[in-house]
C-alpha cells in the first residue's frame, strides 16, 4: 500500500524543512543578538549612512554614555560599503584624552551585518573621540596607507556622563518627585 513514493512530494517536504531550518537559524541568531543587547543594556553609538539621500549620520546615541560602564559602537554596513568597500576589516581608533593616547579595535560583523565593538569607558573620562580606518590595499593586499572616516579630519566626539553627574541627576529627580507629591496633596 505504501510502496509507491511520490518523489515530488518528498522533495517539496525536504525543501520546506530546509527553508524552515534556515529561518530558525537566522531568527534565533538575530533574537540572541537582540536579547544580548537588552540584557547588557549598553548604550549604543550608531554610525549610519542613508543610501537614498546619500547622507552620513555622524552618529546617534541610544542610551546614556556613562563613564565607568561599557558602550557599544555600531558601524552600518551601508556606510562601510561606501567608504571601505574593498576592505574586509574595519578598525575603530578611540581616545579619552584628545589623542594623547589611543586604542584600536577591529569591528566584528554581527548577525544583522553591522560592524560592532563593545568598549569600556574609563570612570575618569569625560569625552570620547573616535575615528574609523581600513588599510588601503596596494598589490597582493599589502597595505600602503589607510582610508579614514573621521568627520572630515575633525574626528567624532561625544561627551560622557560621570558617575557624580548621574548621582546628582538621580537626587534631583527624587527631589522633584517628592516636590510634585507635596503639591498634589495640597
Amino acid at each position: 500500500m505504501f510502496n509507491y513514493i511520490n518523489y515530488n512530494v518528498l522533495n517539496a517536504i525536504l525543501m520546506a524543512a530546509v527553508l524552515f531550518n534556515a529561518m530558525l537559524v537566522y531568527t534565533s541568531s538575530a533574537a540572541a543578538e537582540a536579547v544580548d543587547k537588552i540584557k547588557n543594556g549598553s548604550p549604543t553609538l550608531y554610525f549610519t549612512y542613508n543610501g537614498d539621500s546619500q547622507k552620513y549620520t555622524h552618529f546617534t546615541v541610544e542610551g546614556s554614555l556613562i563613564a565607568g560602564s561599557k558602550a557599544r559602537i555600531v558601524y552600518d554596513a551601508k556606510r562601510k560599503d561606501v567608504l571601505f568597500k574593498n576592505n574586509s576589516a574595519v578598525y575603530m581608533r578611540y581616545s579619552f584624552d584628545f589623542w594623547q593616547s589611543c586604542q584600536d579595535v577591529e569591528l566584528k560583523h554581527s548577525a544583522s551585518g553591522e560592524l560592532t565593538a563593545v568598549i569600556k569607558l574609563p570612570a575618569n573620562a569625560s569625552t570620547i573621540q573616535i575615528a574609523f580606518f581600513a588599510a588601503y590595499p596596494y598589490d597582493n593586499y599589502r597595505a600602503w596607507g589607510f582610508i579614514w572616516d573621521s568627520n572630515y579630519g575633525k574626528n567624532f566626539s561625544a561627551n560622557l556622563i560621570s558617575a557624580k553627574e548621574l548621582e546628582n541627576k538621580k537626587k534631583f529627580e527624587n527631589l522633584s518627585g517628592a516636590a510634585e507629591k507635596n503639591t498634589e496633596n495640597i
